[in-house]
């Protein structure tokens, strides 16, 4: 173009100096070099206009790709939209007018957060700032609200234009509300089928609790009466024997067994007898505390921890037993009296062993029977005898 401009000047100048000339009348030459200038004036002109033409088709087709860039914008299924330093938008296309249930016109110059869920607002806010502040923002999620009151997820995306007298925040915005919904489903199954897991789990716990509490009750609780067996008698006379010693207190073993009990199983059968057995077992529980241990040995045996003891505890306890089983099986018009006989050792007085308390007390239940029955016999009682005879 500068060229075509100083060409233009030159042919001036030159007209100029032609027209200018003092010669009364115009030599040929001039006349010629006059008709040069007329035609390079109209070549020049015929340029501008070619490009005049050049220029107009090149301003339609800038049009038309304007217009298309138009469309795309306001016709595209994704939302554009764009905000400035406050948040207000500028610009916006059909897709987030649908999305919020208004016109472009009315969102023009609105706050964009005007349409956010009040709970999300923050989270526009901050991602706002951080484009301003040129932070590295991959994207964010939130949640639209349109006129109606329904609620749409949201993922934003954008960037700041920064050629502008200010800043223009582009904002790319996808409807993500059919894959959040998804993401829940899935989630939701995911947390059903890990209750599933943990139900199955929890039973599976409980079943084995359950059978390993039936081992033990197998291993160590008498199936009849539910008292402790032999083994667990064993291992709380360790214990009771262990505290004992550590504070310095009495253990006392009663070793007890059934009168009358072998005419039951003769008279009545072993089913009665197993019902006065149980019957048996739990007036023995009754008559002592929860800290003490009631056990059967076997058949009609039965013994009797009592832990932190005094002799007249253990009188007492005694005679409250023997009073307890003392009761009466009538049928078929026959009668059988059944009661107790209780020998009774004392730790540490007669023995610090286990087995030998055990076997004192029976030496001592079995002279309650010889007596009389129906009565307690001690086993140091049995040892002063002894001495006095010897």
């Amino acid at each position: 173009m500068t060229q075509k401009q100083d060409k233009f000047k030159a042919l001036r100048q030159k007209v100029d100096q032609l027209l200018g000339s003092n010669n009364d009348t115009l030599i040929p030459e001039i006349i010629s070099d006059i008709y040069q200038v007329i035609h390079e004036l109209d070549v020049y002109r015929i340029e501008l206009e070619l490009q005049n033409e050049e220029l107009l088709l090149t301003q339609e087709k800038l049009q038309a790709a304007y217009d298309d860039y138009l469309n795309l914008y306001n016709f595209s299924p994704v939302t554009y939209v764009t905000i400035d330093d406050n948040g207000r938008i500028i610009r916006a296309n059909n897709a987030l007018a649908a999305l919020v249930g208004t016109t472009k016109h009315d969102l023009q110059n609105t706050l964009l957060s005007h349409y956010v869920q009040d709970s999300d607002q923050d989270i526009l806010y901050l991602y706002r700032q951080a484009l301003l502040n040129q932070q590295n923002q991959q994207a964010c999620e939130f949640r639209l609200k349109n006129q109606q009151g329904n609620i749409q997820w949201v993922k934003c995306e954008g960037f700041v234009r920064n050629d502008t007298l200010h800043h223009e925040i582009n904002l790319v915005l996808t409807d993500i509300t059919l894959l959040k919904a998804q993401t829940e489903t899935l989630l939701q199954i995911e947390k059903d089928k890990l209750e599933i897991q943990l139900k199955i789990a929890s039973e599976e716990l409980c079943k084995y609790e359950q059978e390993n509490y039936n081992l033990r009750i197998h291993a160590e609780i008498d199936p009849l009466t539910k008292l402790a067996n032999r083994k667990l008698l064993y291992q709380r006379m360790d214990e009771a024997l262990a505290l004992a010693k550590r504070f310095n207190d009495n253990v006392a073993v009663l070793f007890l067994d059934l009168d009358g009990f072998k005419q039951v199983n003769d008279h009545f059968g072993h089913g009665q007898g197993d019902e006065v057995l149980i019957e048996v077992a739990k007036r023995l529980r009754q008559c002592v505390r929860e800290s003490d241990t009631v056990a059967r040995l076997g058949g009609d045996e039965f013994v009797i921890i009592l832990n932190r003891t005094s002799k007249l505890m253990v009188t007492d306890t005694a005679q409250r037993i023997l009073d307890a089983l003392v009761f009466n099986i009538n049928k078929n018009s026959f009668t059988v009296t059944i009661s107790a006989s209780i020998g009774i050792a004392i730790f540490p007085d007669d023995s610090e062993q286990p087995l030998h308390l055990l076997k004192y007390a029976d030496e001592a239940m079995y002279k309650a029977k010889n007596r009389g029955k129906h009565q307690f016999c001690w086993h140091l009682n049995l040892s002063k005898e002894k001495e006095t005879h010897e």
